[in-house]
């Protein structure tokens, strides 16, 4: 038998004092499983509240200068370019019609760029007072793919400039940075490259001042309120009670384990438990049971990075059906190759800092519908690949890719970084990677001839085995539009090999000689040079 207590701090309809009631205010009787026996307790059903002051917390920006990108004058006003002439070209655009002006940076070739980046150009922000928190949005991005670095500093008290906050960029990002400015001065927000021949493109940027507004507020909390009642179905982090276990709200359900919140402990291990050694397979949030919130898999693929070091990798996509529906996902079928939760498909890396909270979130080879979906599919097809860390050029080859054309994409992948060396000249120019383009051609003319063929087994030699073997229609779309890129690059580099062209015969500047030759292939060239 368990029982428990309960205060009451009002009188009761008698008039009789709260402390003269029976302590006795709710017994259970449970079977020796845990399991409440039916008409063997007693509660007492009676309403109780007590007074609570709440107080709350709000981060309020209040915007201290925002850049005109729709007017040439207030675009380039506070702008200084990059010392050294790494710039060769600088203009403002606004397409006609449209209100979303923006700064062409034009980096002259064979620049040498240092390990921590070149810096670009600096805008000069306003001063925003000593010692304050602030907050500067931007959107940035680059031709080429190439990953960008964006930092803030200011000019400390000897006279010396000190690094503030900074973030990497993929190669096309709307980037937050925030910190403490040092003193009141202004500030200034650097844009720099990691590589050259590439054009830097500035949509957007603002400054902010970041105030925290505070404030409270008195009311009463009564047990049958607010998730207090035993007919409330919820609890602790919207969890669903299951309170036929252990007597209500002491067990719930948190889809692949049962938490028991006394205890602040699951009472089974975590099914995850290989990829996390370093944690109790029965703790909850690593221990932070007070305001940490148990995470769980939205994505192919989540990589998890910790101060230490170390790297947790947790792959989604080979999840079963019933796995991914608890998630609230979705399940593979006749058009999705694998399965995928609510954050879409693609790899999300999180970073951690010293105590566990989350300090950066990266996202690559996102598809979330629309335009994303012709852009990325799977692991490796579309701009770049998956990375080790996110952002840089680091690329991953460690992961199965999920279908055949994300094999063979990767394949791709591959053989071009194999040629690519440090002076890789980019996917379009570098007439290196000409044969891995015919490869790849060629390796899906033979996949699409073994799937019509059903005398024939199907796959396709030279690429590793993915995740799904069987076919799937958002592997024959994203094949079709693989095949047409590619054979358009084996096109234009065979052209400028014939031609003896080199890599530093640009497109832009051969566009006019070659659309004679091949028409075609030149209107979906030109595609890559918006």
């Amino acid at each position: 038998m368990v029982i428990t207590s309960a205060s009451a701090n009002a009188p009761d309809e008698d008039g009789e004092p709260a402390n003269r009631r029976a302590s006795l205010q709710a017994a259970y009787d449970y079977y020796p499983f845990g399991m409440l026996m039916p008409n063997r307790y007693l509660e007492d059903n009676s309403q109780q509240c007590t007074p609570q002051t709440i107080t709350w917390y709000q981060r309020v920006p209040t915007v201290v200068q925002h850049v005109d990108m729709n007017s040439e004058a207030t675009a380039l006003d506070g702008l200084t370019i990059a010392e050294g002439t790494a710039v060769g070209n600088t203009h403002w655009n606004a397409p006609e019609g449209e209100n979303d002006g923006y700064i062409d940076l034009e980096l002259l070739p064979g620049l040498d760029v240092p390990n921590g980046g070149l810096t670009v150009a600096t805008y000069s922000i306003s001063s925003l007072g000593a010692n304050k928190s602030f907050r500067v949005r931007t959107h940035v991005t680059s031709t080429e793919a190439v990953p960008l670095k964006t930092e803030v500093v200011q000019t400390n008290e000897n006279d010396e400039e000190e690094l503030l906050c900074s973030n990497d960029v993929a190669y096309d990002a709307e980037v937050e940075l925030e910190g403490t400015t040092l003193t009141g001065g202004n500030i200034k927000v650097r844009f720099k490259t990691t590589r050259g021949s590439t054009t830097v493109r500035i949509y957007s940027l603002a400054a902010e001042t970041m105030d925290l507004v505070t404030g409270s507020y008195v009311r009463m909390y009564c047990n049958d309120q607010f998730g207090l009642s035993k007919d409330y179905r919820f609890g602790f982090i919207g969890a669903e009670n299951d309170n036929e276990i252990s007597g209500t709200g002491n067990s719930q359900d948190h889809k692949f384990r049962m938490y028991d919140p006394r205890l602040g402990r699951y009472r089974s291990r975590d099914p995850l438990s290989k990829s996390f050694p370093w944690n109790s397979p029965y703790a909850y949030a690593e221990n932070r049971v007070i305001d940490g919130i148990d995470l769980e898999g939205l994505e192919y693929v989540s990589v998890h990075h910790y101060a230490n070091g170390a790297t947790a990798v947790t792959q989604f996509y080979k999840m079963t059906d019933k796995e991914i529906k608890r998630l609230g996902g979705t399940t593979a079928g006749i058009h999705y190759s694998v399965p995928f939760g609510p954050g879409g498909r693609g790899v999300k890396h999180i970073y951690y800092d010293e105590k566990g909270n989350v300090t950066n979130t990266y996202w690559e080879q996102r598809q979330t519908g629309g335009a994303s979906d012709l852009k990325f599919h799977g692991l490796y097809s579309g701009p770049g690949s998956v990375t080790y860390d996110g952002f840089s050029e680091n690329y991953d080859f460690t992961m199965q890719p999920i279908d055949w054309a994300d094999a063979i994409a990767k394949r791709h992948d591959m053989d071009y970084a194999a040629v690519a060396g440090e002076n890789y000249a980019g996917y379009l120019e570098d007439v290196r990677t000409l044969q891995a383009d015919r490869d790849m051609v060629a390796r899906i003319d033979a996949l699409t001839a073994s799937f019509l063929n059903p005398f024939q087994s199907v796959g396709v030699e030279g690429v590793e085995t993915p995740v799904r073997t069987s076919y799937s229609t958002e592997m024959d779309f994203s094949m079709l539009g693989q095949r047409v890129m590619i054979d358009a690059l084996a096109t234009y580099k065979q052209w400028k090999v014939d031609n003896n062209l080199g890599n530093d015969a640009l497109y832009k500047d051969n566009r006019e000689a070659f659309g004679k030759a091949h028409p075609a292939t030149a209107i979906i060239l030109d595609q890559t040079q918006e």
